[in-house]
């Protein structure tokens, strides 16, 4: 597949160059958000696996930006437009609706947003945070990122999750919420880890993608890793649904309980 390069730059001064491979087709781009340890690496795997088979480019920005040390969120509208507004594509690997996306009318564009009980997301964030996420060789993501894991296991994980450390977080889900509309398909976590067949073949459907069953189950199969034991030190911890209430006190939960109330009510999350 051919391929052009894209000057990414950033509002810190800092830029990349991304090879962009030229699509085969004029079909309307896509976008896949995840929220933070929500199965945001299951999915863009899943993701990419599906449209290499549908011949379909992907494009990870958030990653790219990441593996470089530079933030995503100082990338610059002006520098991406012309790619997000591009046809052909399945842009997937956002973390969040950055800024740089502003460019784009993403209501016109198929969408899916994947997303999972907030308890159980901080509490994934702080072990991947003190323990097992990557952390980039250099640039200024590296720096935050190591100042990060210092904090994670400085603080212990009842005050660490109710800390303004990770207020972005729901930020997020606020931007996700307001993502949705007929275009967008919206998984909660619960529903689909235990189910990757029938998700997988869900998710070709939705981004339009033209894949056979069998691929789909053959993509499910492959990405369907359920560790026995929990590992801190491993990028997949654990999978179960509802690992929070090993770890936080009652009273964390009460707390994160009200802070998200809205959103817990938005996606069906129960409080107990």
């Amino acid at each position: 597949m051919n391929a052009e390069k894209v000057l990414i730059k950033t509002n810190g001064g800092l830029d990349a160059e991304m090879d962009i491979p030229i699509p085969a087709t004029n079909r309307d781009s896509v976008f896949v958000f995840a929220l933070h340890k929500a199965g945001s690496v299951l999915l863009d795997s899943i993701v990419r696996d599906l449209c290499g088979l549908a011949k379909v480019p992907t494009i990870l920005l958030d990653l790219f930006c990441f593996n470089r040390g530079l933030p995503i969120e100082k990338v610059t509208m002006e520098s991406v437009r012309a790619l997000f507004n591009a046809p052909g594509y399945c842009f997937c690997g956002f973390r969040g609706v950055h800024p740089c996306l502003a460019g784009v009318d993403l209501s016109r564009h198929g969408k899916i947003v994947l997303v999972r009980d907030p308890r159980d997301i901080l509490t994934s964030f702080y072990f991947s945070m003190a323990k097992s996420h990557a952390i980039p060789k250099d640039g200024e993501m590296r720096d935050r990122m190591m100042a990060i894991r210092h904090q994670a296991n400085v603080t212990p994980i009842d005050a660490y999750v109710l800390s303004p450390h990770v207020d972005f977080i729901a930020r997020n889900y606020r931007d996700f919420i307001a993502l949705e509309g007929e275009t967008t398909a919206v998984y909660r976590y619960e529903d689909v880890i235990f189910s990757k067949e029938s998700w997988v073949k869900s998710v070709a459907k939705r981004l339009s993608l033209d894949v056979a069953d069998a691929e789909a189950e053959r993509i499910a199969r492959k990405h369907d890793i359920r560790p026995q034991d929990e590992n801190p030190d491993r990028h997949i911890r654990q999978v179960a649904p509802g690992n929070y209430k090993k770890h936080l006190a009652p009273a964390t939960i009460e707390i994160l309980n009200e802070r998200y109330a809205d959103v817990m009510a938005h996606y069906n999350y129960s409080i107990d």
